[in-house]
């Protein structure tokens, strides 16, 4: 049995129409590629794209609707009902929108809305009187202001389309993917950052996400089922990618090293300064954050511009704030309706280094004096990037790229010693089956030993299994020595921010 084919049509924002007749064309191509590329995720046919004035007709596989009206530069979708060709009098067009819709009015008060354009010998009122005559002994009557359906009918040359209020679905519009260039968000996978993310991409903006480990590897693997689902449902045009950094050793010197008032600050200047030499290197226009201002101590104005302030000359490129005004309640509401709040919901709060005692107005030369601290750390370990495309690839793929050693115990890790001199405190010894019990599903599991090639080995064969395993980077000696100048464990403090 053939698929059942419906035919759509696609109203582009306003801004991709208004745009001059050599951009316009460009734009249109785009969409057309974004419009084929959400139906080909879907698993569905873009089979007829027509231009039909500021419309464009589409035929593509039933139910496709719902996927169109998530194209960025879509403003509205319609299902067609029915199409006139041909019609030589406004007799032809009562007639067939008769036909066309009286089951529809049927017991309901209804309304005839008519645009129309071209040359005719009738105008829009003119149809929507003589169609509502025909419609009314079907109906409980007509009702201009308030109806219970709606009867549209587009006049345009020689062809008349029809379709009710039922068959119209909202489009976000915008503008197409990849009509403004290329940026890389920081992307935490909390509440915020797939939204700033949402909005940068709905101006016609590639963008990439990039994912740092702070406190555990665990992080990640939420990221990325965060921003799959995001790319699953808006970001279609292209094949976005997640690069994913891992830093945990970084932040175990930040908590070692940083005094406790700045430590978010520091986080942040790590982040930007992340940002800025991956930006560089794959060559984006600008950076993404998820920023409001005042919602946590390190997003208040002041310490901003600090962060500015001391990355003066690193983040020579733009930084773009998409939620800088919106308050917690507005942030929320878009992510519920794109689709991102329960992946980022259920996700733990990973990059909390302090809670209480966070200063909101950091001085550029105490920021500078404790990034001082960090700085060679953080390029020692820049270089372990992983990267991933968000279409093709799967959790699996993440669990195989992730680097296998970690120089620093993740602060939700189960830790499992194998032959060590050494016992961490809170570790235990690995059972010789290798049946590990993890309390959430990416949970980390560090293996160490006197040997660490032999943790290697074990972590490898675990990861094999389904496990988020790793190898500590450190002989049972290195790690007591780690233990006791100030601790192997990152610390995440629970409570407000």
């Amino acid at each position: 049995m053939g698929r059942i084919l419906e035919r759509y049509l696609i109203i582009p924002s306003g801004e991709v129409m208004l745009k001059s007749k050599r951009v316009r064309p460009r734009l249109l191509m785009l969409l057309r590629r974004a419009v084929e590329d959400a139906l080909a995720r879907h698993g569905k046919r873009l089979v007829c794209w027509s231009l039909w004035e500021s419309r464009v007709f589409v035929e593509c596989d039933s139910d496709c609707g719902s996927v169109l009206a998530r194209v960025f530069g879509v403003y509205r979708v319609v299902r067609v009902r029915g199409m006139l060709e041909g019609f030589k009098t406004l007799d032809d067009i009562s007639v067939w929108a008769e036909k066309l819709f009286r089951e529809d009015v049927k017991g309901r008060k209804f309304a005839v809305r008519v645009k129309r354009s071209g040359k005719h010998g009738f105008t829009s009122l003119d149809v929507a009187r003589q169609v509502g005559s025909r419609l009314k002994p079907y109906s409980s009557g007509v009702d201009l202001e308030n109806p219970d359906i709606e009867v549209f009918l587009e006049v345009r040359g020689d062809k008349v389309v029809g379709y009710t209020g039922d068959d119209i679905i909202e489009g976000v519009g915008g503008l197409p993917a990849g009509s403004e260039g290329r940026a890389l968000s920081l992307f935490s996978g909390g509440i915020d950052t797939p939204v700033a993310t949402w909005y940068v991409a709905r101006r016609g903006v590639l963008v990439d996400m990039l994912h740092v480990v702070v406190s555990s590897p665990a992080s990640a693997f939420y990221a990325f089922e965060t921003a799959k689902q995001l790319s699953k449902e808006w970001l279609y045009g292209y094949r976005p990618k997640m690069y994913v950094v891992e830093l945990g050793r970084v932040f175990l010197e930040v908590q070692r090293r940083v005094k406790r008032s700045l430590r978010m600050v520091v986080l942040k200047l790590i982040f930007y300064m992340l940002a800025a030499i991956y930006a560089r290197k794959y060559q984006y226009h600008a950076i993404v954050t998820g920023e409001s201002i005042g919602q946590t101590s390190s997003q208040t104005l002041q310490n901003l511009y600090t962060i500015h302030a001391v990355l003066e000359e690193t983040l020579s490129i733009p930084v773009l704030r998409p939620l800088a005004g919106l308050d917690k309640e507005e942030i929320t509401e878009k992510a519920r309706f794109i689709g991102t709040y329960e992946y980022s919901a259920r996700m733990p709060e990973y990059s909390a280094l302090v809670r209480e005692g966070a200063t909101t107005r950091a001085r550029v030369e105490d920021a500078v004096k404790e990034f001082e601290k960090i700085v060679d750390v953080v390029e020692e370990y820049a270089g372990r990037v992983v990267e991933l495309d968000l279409v093709g690839d799967g959790v699996e793929a993440l669990l195989q790229k992730m680097p296998l050693d970690i120089h620093y115990i993740p602060w939700d890790a189960k830790v499992f010693r194998v032959d060590a001199s050494y016992e961490y405190p809170g570790s235990q010894t690995l059972p010789d089956n290798h049946e590990v019990r993890i309390e959430h599903k990416w949970q980390p599991v560090v293996i160490y030993s006197d040997d660490p090639s032999m943790a290697k080995d074990v972590a490898r064969k675990l990861r094999g299994l389904g496990l988020n395993a790793y190898a500590l980077a450190l002989s049972s000696s290195e790690l007591r020595e780690l233990e006791e100048s100030g601790g192997a464990r990152i610390n995440v403090e629970p409570g407000g921010m």
